[in-house]
């Protein structure tokens, strides 16, 4: 190794100093004082300690010994280009000393964010996507009240139990959609049919009885031709007015209503 010192002391300190650069010359140990400064121009191999209370130049290279702590106190001293590739782990980076700008693009993966740890506001708008939901993660609580549109419903995805007592009204039903399955029993009376709209496809098979008819509302009309028998015909009922001219013959004549006369 060799030595370059600039001694700024008065002449009756030479010995001292000689005494001084005969020690700093000795294998394994480089000592400057305050005062000295120090160059190396060739590669130092250090396996003491190294102390430099003045300015230290070097020119070629410092081999780390067995000393834990190779520089101490070497603040504006070493730069990024006088650390090797690869050998600052996270042992030697100070509390806080990393920063995003620090941060390469793309260089924090999953394994590199501690679980848990990413709030909201750690989210870009529009950052998260249907990809990144596990299946059954979003509850009620996650959804805000009243955004759930149709667009956001899957087809058949509201069953009855989904619908709140008393919710449809007829706005919500489909014109002419309603089913006779879709009705219960007895939930159609006269208010709910139009008036005038039921005709005889609507009626079984004798259900119009005589209790259902108004009074005097069955006309000539509404008999059936040939259709009135003797049962049908009230005691009396039939008068003079209501026989045809002609029409009676010897059979419907009794053996008694008839008398014989001498002229």
């Amino acid at each position: 190794m060799h030595l370059r010192m600039n001694v700024r002391l008065s002449l009756n300190m030479l010995l001292p100093i000689c005494a001084i650069v005969a020690v700093l010359c000795a294998p394994g140990f480089v000592h400057a004082q305050s005062g000295i400064e120090l160059e190396v121009e060739g590669d130092s191999i250090v396996d003491e300690d190294l102390l430099v209370e003045g300015n230290l130049g070097v020119l070629g290279q410092i081999t780390a010994g067995s000393s834990e702590n190779v520089l101490t106190d070497a603040q504006g001293l070493i730069d990024g280009a006088k650390i090797q590739s690869g050998t600052v782990d996270a042992s030697q980076l100070a509390a806080g000393a990393v920063t995003s700008t620090n941060l390469d693009s793309d260089a924090v993966a999953s394994a590199n964010i501690q679980d848990g740890s990413v709030g909201a506001a750690d989210l870009a708008t529009n950052s998260v996507t249907a990809d990144e939901i596990a299946t059954d993660a979003v509850g009620t609580a996650e959804i805000a009240d009243g955004t759930v549109s149709t667009a956001d419903l899957a087809d058949s995805a509201v069953s009855a139990a989904k619908v709140a007592g008393n919710s449809i009204d007829s706005s919500k039903i489909v014109d002419a959609s309603v089913a006779l399955a879709d009705l219960a029993s007895g939930s159609v009376n006269s208010s709910k049919i139009v008036d005038g709209s039921v005709v005889t496809a609507d009626l079984a098979d004798g259900t119009v009885t005589a209790a259902k008819l108004l009074g005097n509302s069955v006309d000539s009309s509404k008999i059936l031709d040939a259709s009135v028998a003797l049962a049908d015909l009230a005691s009396s009922s039939v008068n003079s007015s209501k026989i045809v001219d002609g029409s009676i013959a010897s059979v419907d004549l009794s053996a008694s209503c008839v008398e014989t006369r001498d002229k």
